[in-house]
């Protein structure tokens, strides 16, 4: 009989990497930030314009049920007594109150956890590479700082959303139209904030020239 000698297989050679069509996954850029922003922006607006919608239309569906006999007729006009003495004036001012607080703390608050975060960053001595392009990992001075200014626009927003959520649960209980202005107020302000990777980019610019 005859040995064949054994076959002498080779590896397979390695298949050529593929050219990357985009940003890589897995960092953290300007680009990133923005669209997390972006998703929780669009979420908590959209929150609370399901939320108010829903709740007026059980607190007009209420009041359009006819009242009990003896009884007069809600509605969500002011009555001719006077709104302020009534319990729907109560719940009007407690709203608005509220509002008034969650928007004056929306402004202050992510003002006073940026000039924190731009005195920490000036703190390290670190400079901020330019230019830097929405698609770049960050290095760590500027992903602390971008980290830093998300936190604080999130933190606005939860405030607005609580004043708007707070006046859209008012309006079941006290079914006055009134209250839909602080919703109104809040989610405009939710949605002027909508970060971009524009507005980020000039903070940035910003902040290295200060």
């Amino acid at each position: 009989m005859s040995h064949l000698p054994p076959q002498q297989y080779a590896p397979p050679a390695p298949l050529p990497a593929e050219p990357s069509m985009g940003p890589q996954r897995g960092i953290y850029s300007v680009a990133t930030a923005a669209r997390t922003g972006q998703i929780i922006t669009f979420a908590l607006a959209q929150g609370v314009l399901l939320a108010a919608g829903v709740l007026t239309y059980l607190a007009v569906g209420n009041d359009a049920r006819p009242a009990a006999p003896g009884q007069p007729q809600p509605g969500p006009a002011i009555a001719d007594g006077g709104l302020l003495g009534s319990p729907d004036g109560v719940m009007l001012a407690i709203g608005w109150s509220i509002a008034a607080f969650s928007f004056l703390a929306a402004i202050w608050l992510p003002s006073f956890s940026r000039r924190r975060a731009l005195k920490r960053y000036q703190a390290t001595q670190e400079s901020l590479p330019m230019p830097l392009q929405a698609h770049d990992e960050l290095p760590p001075a500027a992903r602390n700082l971008v980290h830093s200014r998300m936190t604080a626009t999130l933190m606005s927003q939860a405030l607005l959303e609580g004043a708007g959520m707070t006046n859209a649960i008012l309006l079941v209980i006290s079914p006055h139209l009134l209250h839909l202005v602080p919703v109104a107020i809040a989610v405009c302000g939710i949605v002027a904030q909508l970060p971009t990777t524009g507005k980020l980019l000039d903070w940035l610019e910003s902040v290295r020239r200060s």
